[in-house]
């Protein structure tokens, strides 16, 4: 497919750049010096008294100088990455030189800093629909309605983003960037990373609340395919409590009870690991160890998602090599912070297996602890979801005040792992690159480069919100 998009409020955060100069110049150069006169209009439409030539040396001037500050809009951009790497063709159809205020070069080079990638820019456009029909463009993600009207009588599909800029007239199709890219998926005839793999989930879901919460917001999604729960080996944080086949006979039960509550048919494709870590390749060998291979290696690719040490995977690629090249893996593990810091638990819990891991592993994902430390939820946030017939939220609930810390008289705790799920969900709102991975005796070691994908932050507001809209709407169980 081709797919074209405008460029100053839609992957460009144009407008803001502008009102910030605008306050500017109204200060510094308008003869009246009023200020803002109408939030309700454009800047230069009516949201200040200025002249018609103020208007023009406001526009000659601001343009030329917020279009190589302009911020991209990080959804917007991680679509466009997204769409690249599945093969899709990218377009930028673009009103910008036809006023001669805004260069082309300038454009060029704000697109080559930001790392977007493209096939074509076709610039100086007010009117976009000869464009897109000389181009053959199949989709038009624009900010303005006029321009997604002009896609439809070129017989392409369009779409406006939302936006909360009051002057602008809304088109028939306004969505969300989440919305746009699960529109876009079904218009490829494509699904989400989540619903195109077979999922082996690696939890130590009772050493803290958040595993929790993510095998739970995992198990109440519709058209996913879990093969398998593996139970990762763990000692318990808060009672340092190091019998591990305690610990994992405990999650075994948890996981259990979750999966009772959401998915029962899959009650016995739960699996405890191994009993043990650090000398992974001297342990028995578990029915979690046994399943990971069993999976991996029945399915051409396969998504594991781990949330604890990497002990069982590690054994499984010890008895099995063959298998890293059948994985997809995403984990939290390592830290972006400076090495004289304490190594980040979940690869430190088993430092020789997630050395092992990263080093036979080549399609991997890792979410390092650093960029998530805002995903944050208190105990009167999750009261404020609670139902009465809803069981899962409850359990939920219930876990959690027992387990979480207490600041200022607030009960709290960080959820991270559930991270994981959302990204597979939508990756388009995070922050990401490639980065190459090394190890030396304590730590993960990142450096630019190609190897790995690093999902180095997200905004928590999106993420929080859905994780418990979709717990607290959960009805029982999922019909699949």
């Amino acid at each position: 497919m081709r797919i074209a998009f405008d460029i100053d409020d839609t992957i460009a955060k144009f407008t803001d750049k502008m009102m910030q100069y605008a306050q500017i110049f109204d200060k510094q150069e308008s003869k009246t010096k009023k200020g803002i006169i109408d939030f309700e209009k454009f800047i230069t439409q009516g949201m200040y008294d200025w002249t018609e030539e103020e208007k023009e040396i406001f526009l000659a001037k601001g343009i030329y100088k917020s279009i190589p500050l302009l911020r991209p809009i990080i959804p917007a951009i991680g679509l466009i990455k997204e769409l690249k790497k599945e093969g899709e063709e990218v377009y930028f159809v673009s009103a910008r030189g036809y006023d001669g205020y805004s260069r082309i070069s300038q454009t060029k080079k704000w697109l080559k800093e930001h790392g977007i990638p493209y096939e074509k820019l076709i610039a100086g456009k007010q009117d976009k629909t000869q464009a897109l029909k000389a181009n053959k463009i199949d989709v038009l993600v624009d900010d303005r309605k006029s321009c997604c009207e002009m896609a439809e009588n070129a017989g392409a599909f369009a779409v406006q983003p939302q936006t909360d800029m009051p002057w602008k007239e809304k088109f028939h199709i306004f969505a969300t960037w989440k919305e746009i890219y699960q529109m876009l998926l079904e218009k490829r005839n494509r699904k989400s990373v989540i619903e195109s793999y077979p999922i082996i989930i690696d939890t130590d879901v009772t050493n803290e609340i958040d595993d929790e919460f993510a095998l739970a917001y995992l198990l109440t999604l519709r058209n996913v395919n879990v093969e398998a729960i593996t139970i990762a080996p763990h000692f318990q944080m808060y009672e340092n409590d190091v019998n591990f086949a305690k610990n994992i006979e405990k999650s075994y039960k948890k996981a259990l009870e979750i999966v009772n509550l959401t998915k029962p048919a899959l009650k016995d494709k739960i699996y405890k690991g191994a009993e043990g870590v650090v000398n992974f390749g001297e342990l028995e060998i578990s029915a979690g160890v046994r399943r990971i291979i069993e999976v991996c290696k029945k399915y051409d690719k396969v998504v594991f998602i781990g949330l604890g040490c990497l002990t069982n995977l590690a054994h499984a690629l010890t008895l099995a090599p063959e298998i890293a090249d059948k994985i997809k893996l995403y984990s939290l593990i390592g830290d972006l912070t400076p090495l004289n810091l304490s190594p980040e638990f979940n690869m430190s819990g088993d430092f020789p297996a997630t050395k092992l891991v990263v080093s036979k592993v080549k399609d991997i994902t890792i979410f390092p602890m650093t960029g998530f430390s805002g995903l944050v939820l208190t105990k009167d946030e999750i009261k404020l979801h609670l139902k009465k017939d809803n069981k899962l939220m409850n359990l939920l609930y219930e876990d959690f005040v027992e387990i979480t810390e207490i600041k200022l008289g607030c009960r709290y705790k960080s959820i991270f792992d559930f991270i994981l799920i959302y990204y597979l969900i939508c990756p388009i709102e995070f922050n990401e690159y490639e980065c190459k991975i090394k190890t030396n005796e304590t730590h993960i070691l990142f450096k630019k480069g190609r190897g790995a994908n690093i999902v180095c932050s997200i905004r928590p507001d999106n993420p929080l919100k859905d994780l418990l809209t979709r717990l607290e709407n959960f009805k029982g169980e999922v019909n699949e």
